[in-house]
């Protein structure tokens, strides 16, 4: 199976897509929360415009972008900060359906490399409940430090990509 990605900078008009994949994320718990349909769905509405909000302040001009599997099928999104000293993985998601065939991998790999390209560590931040944190593990990230819901974590290269 394939399972190259492609990121692809939102636009505009992807809005509804980015909003998708975030409500996929949170609607088991937020539905576990006792709402009824609306109340979730404006609570997630609401906390979707909360979550951008803070992402723009926190990481002024960071990218955001659409996830697609080499046959151009929008998979996710992913947000990326980047300094001259680190890449930061602000938030990545991966719709249901899509995860665990590889495509979370293939993309962060690819993300290392430029970061060994730049040699610059790449940083994210994940709940500590989180699945995804065996995968960041097995991709080499080691928690630099934690709280009391999240940690976070640093990748570095051993080796720069440019030599290959």
């Amino acid at each position: 199976m394939d399972n190259d990605v492609v990121l692809k900078v939102a636009e505009k008009t992807d809005e509804q897509f980015l909003y998708h994949v975030y409500a996929s994320r949170r609607k088991d718990e937020v539905a576990s929360w006792g709402f009824q349909s609306q109340d979730a769905a404006h609570f997630l509405q609401m906390q979707w415009k909360i979550r951008k909000q803070s992402y723009d302040m926190q990481f002024p001009n960071n990218e955001t972008s659409i996830i697609y599997t080499s046959d151009d099928q929008p998979i996710g999104s992913c947000i990326i900060f980047s300094t001259t000293e680190y890449v930061r993985i602000v938030d990545l998601m991966i719709l249901p359906q899509f995860q665990s065939q590889g495509f979370g991998s293939a993309l962060i790999t690819s993300i290392q490399m430029e970061a060994s390209k730049l040699a610059i560590p790449l940083m994210l931040s994940v709940e500590q409940t989180n699945p995804a944190l065996r995968l960041y593990q097995r991709l080499g990230f080691y928690i630099t430090s934690e709280s009391d819901f999240y940690y976070s974590m640093s990748w570095v290269a051993k080796h720069n990509f440019n030599e290959e």
